[in-house]
């Protein structure tokens, strides 16, 4: 009897270490949401501590709408649990992007509570958020080399339209006068383009 329960102790010790080493948060609930456990990952990314965590509802420390348990409640009969993707205000006011999976917890012949698992991705969220800004402004400059392409064909064919009939044609100094103003109005929209 000494050396099972020794061997349960050392078993319960090493689940527990294996819990704490995980990188991710980990957190389980009984059925009515209420927190059973909290490993450390869980407290480096939200702020909160096992101690204080444990025993209030999941929501709660997830900061998880209300509705969040009976959802999974509805999800329990079909096994399936959810993933998401929620901005989480830690415990010391720090705005941190989660990934957050839940899941029906299974014991030997059915459900005893739920276990969530996430992972801070605000970094990855971060460079996600600047491929797509890179991507916006790499059309946005597509776009405008095709448009200034389009203008600029136009403007080059006018002015040297104009430039051969003002050497060509006799003008009246004010008709000169005009086609200098269109010459030099076409120079100027070329350098704006």
């Amino acid at each position: 009897l000494k050396q099972a329960s020794t061997q349960i102790a050392d078993l319960q010790a090493f689940s527990q270490c294996v819990v704490d080493s995980l990188t991710g948060g980990l957190v389980t609930s009984d059925l009515e949401g209420h927190v059973l456990t909290f490993n450390r990952a869980a407290e480096q990314i939200t702020g909160w501590r096992s101690r204080d965590a444990v025993g209030r509802q999941l929501g709660e420390v997830l900061q998880l709408s209300p509705n969040f348990t009976a959802t999974l409640k509805r999800r329990r009969e079909s096994g399936a649990g959810c993933r998401m993707e929620l901005q989480y205000q830690t415990q010391g006011g720090n705005r941190v992007d989660v990934g957050l999976t839940a899941a029906p917890l299974m014991g030997a012949a059915a459900q005893v509570g739920y276990l969530c698992t996430f992972q801070d991705i605000t970094e990855s969220m971060r460079r996600e958020r600047e491929a797509q800004t890179e991507r916006r402004l790499a059309a946005i400059g597509e776009m405008a080399a095709g448009i200034a392409h389009e203008i600029r064909n136009p403007l080059a064919s006018m002015a040297g339209s104009i430039q051969v009939l003002r050497k060509e044609l006799h003008l009246a100094p004010e008709q000169g006068q005009l086609m200098d103003i269109i010459l030099r109005e076409s120079e100027r929209l070329d350098h704006t383009v």
